[in-house]
């Protein structure tokens, strides 16, 4: 149980796994301290509402990279969202966390891989539901 980070949802109350505790220690001393209390928010309270699938629920509902145009495959601090590539440059000095939003890489819509409109990197971005993108695609 000392692997892993747990966090106590800002909006429903409850625990939740906000990634591996070596993550933290990547990240720097510190860190992980420079989240607000309200920003540590559980995967079905952060993908409830408008981003809940009518016909999946909120267990299917995927998240952009905070810092590129890649789906997420990892959480972290208990508030970020990171795409394998972007979470294996923590700790490292191309660590994506570290740099300021006009740093990140940038898209167009033409250029884009994930082919929908998205906020700038940088900040966090529900993709929706990946069982139905997926089956968009086939």
């Amino acid at each position: 149980m000392h692997k892993f980070a747990y966090y106590v949802c800002f909006k429903c109350r409850s625990p939740y796994f906000g990634g591996y505790r070596s993550c933290e220690v990547a990240a720097g001393e510190g860190e992980q301290d420079k989240f607000e209390e309200s920003e540590l928010v559980c995967g079905g309270c952060s993908a409830a509402g408008s981003t809940t699938c009518a016909k999946h629920g909120a267990e299917a509902i995927e998240h952009k990279c905070k810092f590129c145009c890649s789906v997420a495959s990892w959480y972290c601090w208990g508030t970020t969202h990171f795409c394998d590539s972007c979470h294996r440059k923590q700790g490292t000095p191309e660590s994506m966390s570290r740099k300021p939003k006009n740093q990140l890489p940038t898209c167009t819509p033409e250029t884009c891989p994930l082919k929908i409109p998205h906020p700038p990197n940088g900040e966090e971005f529900v993709l929706g539901c990946q069982i139905c993108r997926s089956a968009s695609f086939c």
